[in-house]
């Protein structure tokens, strides 16, 4: 929007205006562009689809926030398990039942962890991922996810610090 008003307008206030904040934009020093997305199909490719239309700008996102990300404590083979367990001691329809929910979430995980690789392929933002932390709200899970946050940023600046030293 501010290159078509530059374009428009030329030298004129407005024109000048809007090259100012084209530059402001572009400017990483002055502006960050933090993206947030969640581990499903369509947020996912308005994300990449985010990324690419900044590019074409000379817009780098500073990161890219990969939110309610959740990782299974169990595995296929986990899942053949309890469905075994199950069927042995005579409860073969909650069998079925859960061994469905239990392989539907591994696959959530594992579309999830192709969103990820695909955020990474098309940009090099810092990714950020924070977890679905299912069993909080309101204060709480605000205080929860700005300790996650701080944890990230520590962490980058501890990677920053070590690259330093190196030089």
């Amino acid at each position: 929007m501010p290159g078509a008003a530059r374009q428009t307008f030329g030298d004129s206030v407005v024109g000048r205006e809007a090259g100012n904040i084209i530059r402001a934009l572009r400017d990483e020093h002055e502006t960050a562009i933090v993206l947030v997305t969640t581990p499903e199909p369509l947020p996912i490719s308005e994300t990449l689809e985010t990324v690419a239309a900044l590019r074409e700008v000379g817009i780098n996102p500073a990161a890219i926030v990969f939110n309610r990300t959740r990782t299974p404590n169990f595995s296929n083979r986990d899942v053949a398990k309890l469905k075994e367990q199950l069927i042995a001691n005579g409860k073969s329809s909650d069998a079925e039942y859960l061994a469905r929910i239990a392989r539907s979430e591994l696959d959530r995980a594992k579309e999830a962890d192709k969103a990820l690789a695909q955020l990474r392929d098309a940009t090099s933002a810092q990714i950020i991922e924070l977890p679905m932390l299912c069993r909080l709200s309101g204060g709480e899970l605000a205080r929860a996810l700005a300790q996650r946050l701080t944890d990230v940023r520590v962490a980058s600046f501890s990677r920053e610090a070590d690259a330093i030293g190196r030089d």
